[in-house]
């Protein structure tokens, strides 16, 4: 059995392309799941949903199907990864930073924060949701990472201390 894979880039520079109501238009990464659980589809739209195309390096026809329609645990997944965002503030900072994390799930949450050398600096075991944690003004002037994890969920985010 011989399986063709097409792919599409839906990237548009830092935004996406969305098929919205039969329409096609270009959204930031962050209302993607909006779009997605009202029924749009990623990629430009297409007038007729199965296409058939030639490619000089395959000689027989390939049919793209676009996924218009996404089963339930990718969509949960999708919709809860929306509901998970990490803010800090202030950021840069020459004295403490304050991180908060909104998130929908109960589970804990761990934080880890490393140096640009990537050396564990901070462990935070067990935080609880929308919760704030301050980091104390102990910290050296330069780059930090602040890794949050809740379960399938992860962020990564950039920590600038000034001196």
């Amino acid at each position: 059995v011989t399986k063709t894979v097409f792919v599409v880039d839906i990237r548009n520079g830092d935004k996406v392309f969305v098929c919205h109501n039969g329409n096609t238009i270009s959204i930031s990464t962050n209302a993607v799941p909006a779009h997605l659980a009202h029924g749009d589809y990623l990629g430009k739209c297409v007038a007729n949903p199965v296409t058939r195309i030639e490619s000089k390096e395959i000689k027989t026809p390939v049919v793209i199907t676009p996924a218009v329609t996404i089963d339930p645990a990718t969509k949960a997944g999708i919709l809860n990864a929306e509901s998970f965002k990490v803010f800090v503030s202030p950021n840069p900072s020459a004295s403490d930073f304050t991180i908060r994390v909104q998130s929908n799930s109960n589970e804990l949450i761990n934080i880890r924060i490393t140096d640009a050398m990537g050396r564990v600096v901070t462990t935070i075991i067990g935080v609880q949701k929308n919760s704030l944690v301050t980091l104390s003004k102990n910290y050296r002037g330069g780059n930090y990472f602040a890794e949050v994890v809740q379960g399938a969920n992860h962020k990564t985010v950039k920590l600038i201390k000034l001196n």
